[in-house]
């Protein structure tokens, strides 16, 4: 015969086991929702890089004059107008909502080779910064997403 009391002991331990099980399935949710966010974020950050470098790309083709006038940082809006050139980095906010997008060009200069391979490649840099609550603080935008490439001259004919 059972001791009185055995059954309330086991209901309690069982009922303990069910809310750690529950609190465990929750916190993965939470976790796999803010995953899928982040993600989210992330892949439209990407995009924002990618219609910028693919604007300066189609820019050197067809007016290789004006691409290779620009040099330096700059900060362009969604518009992907760049803007005039700045000193420093971007800190205002300027497409998405919740972006920073910054662009950096660098020439050829005393023999550099910023593309590495090319002595006349252009290198142009995008980045795009956001900052989702999960940063140290507020004005911090402490995730970014980086695309690089080297543009070159393609209607330029090389003298033999």
């Amino acid at each position: 015969m059972k001791e009185k009391g055995q059954g309330l002991i086991e209901a309690i331990i069982a009922l303990s086991a069910a809310v750690l099980i529950v609190s465990a399935l929750a916190m993965i949710v939470v976790s796999a929702i803010g995953n899928s966010d982040f993600t989210k974020i992330q892949n439209q950050a990407t995009a924002y890089a990618q219609e910028e470098l693919e604007a300066l790309k189609d820019m050197g083709k067809n007016d290789w004059t004006s691409f290779n006038s620009l040099d330096g940082t700059y900060c362009p809006n969604a518009n992907l107008n760049l803007g005039a050139k700045i000193t420093g980095s971007c800190q205002v906010v300027n497409v998405g909502g919740i972006y920073i997008r910054e662009v950096n060009i660098t020439h050829p200069d005393n023999g550099s080779k910023p593309c590495g391979y090319s002595p006349s490649g252009v290198l142009v840099e995008v980045s795009v910064s956001w900052n989702d609550g999960k940063c140290s603080a507020a004005a911090n935008f402490c995730h970014k997403v980086e695309l690089n490439s080297c543009i070159e001259n393609i209607n330029s004919i090389p003298t033999p």
